[in-house]
């Protein structure tokens, strides 16, 4: 291969890196406020660092919300660096016959190889920063929305469970505590964190009141082994403070 091969083969890969651009736009998501919002991303250092990667295509705004924080890099945009770099890589370490060029004028064939070999180490070393930029924000979309997830999940239970405490449903599982495989504590505990709130905001004294007395005597029950007793008391309490409202 001549020079001019070479140089036209390097500066062609190196060039790959600014024309990479997503295939398609992914489908529109749902993005209606309900339950625990996801945190995404935010802040100045993390508008810095992620700053490029709506300029090479890699982050579209396929939702339409007018941000990027919430979206994953494009993956045949990622497919495309990956290329670019193992080619680059592949080219740097061929660099090394430049060894065995004339270093001598008037060509100075192995001056220009190191030259362009260090254009495509150069090359190499953008293409790994902005795989690892795309790395670094899919990762915090994905904390962000397993952390949302999980939230969620709990207020699913949650709300199912107040449905049962509701309509006091002699569910077994409600009635024993957890060393028996039940849920009689996080019955409990959640009867005890409504008293606590109508406490707090000074909802129907009268009904807290009776509420407490209630959820006091559940307690006392579960302690014994009295299950059946204790649920009765835990719904008991809940029903007061849900007729109170």
């Amino acid at each position: 291969m001549g020079k001019r091969d070479v140089v036209a083969s390097a500066v062609g890969v190196a060039l790959a890196l600014w024309m990479i651009a997503p295939s398609t736009a992914r489908a529109a998501g749902e993005q209606a406020p309900v339950g625990f919002p996801v945190g995404y991303p935010s802040g100045a250092s993390y508008d810095v660092f992620v700053a490029t990667l709506p300029g090479f295509g890699l982050l579209v705004d396929t939702n339409g919300d007018g941000k990027f924080n919430d979206e994953r890099c494009d993956p045949n945009g990622l497919a495309n660096l990956a290329i670019v770099g193992s080619s680059l890589q592949f080219i740097e370490v061929a660099s090394l016959a430049c060894l065995a060029l004339p270093s001598a004028p008037p060509l100075f064939l192995q001056q220009a190889c190191y030259l362009t070999a260090s254009v495509l180490a150069a090359a190499r070393a953008a293409d790994e920063i902005v795989i690892e930029q795309c790395k670094y924000q899919d990762g915090l979309v994905q904390a962000a929305e397993i952390t949302a997830g999980y939230q969620n999940s709990k207020h699913i239970l949650a709300s199912r469970l107040e449905e049962d405490l509701l309509q006091c449903n002699n569910l077994i599982s409600l009635r024993f505590p957890a060393a028996l495989g039940g849920r009689a504590e996080e019955v409990s505990g959640l009867v005890k964190l409504r008293i606590e709130q109508f406490e707090q905001l000074l909802l129907a004294p009268d009904a807290t009141k009776r509420a407490r007395t209630n959820l006091t005597r559940g307690m006392t029950a579960l302690g014994a082994g009295k299950f059946q007793d204790a649920g009765h008391f835990f719904c008991v309490a809940y029903g007061i403070l849900a007729n109170s409202l």
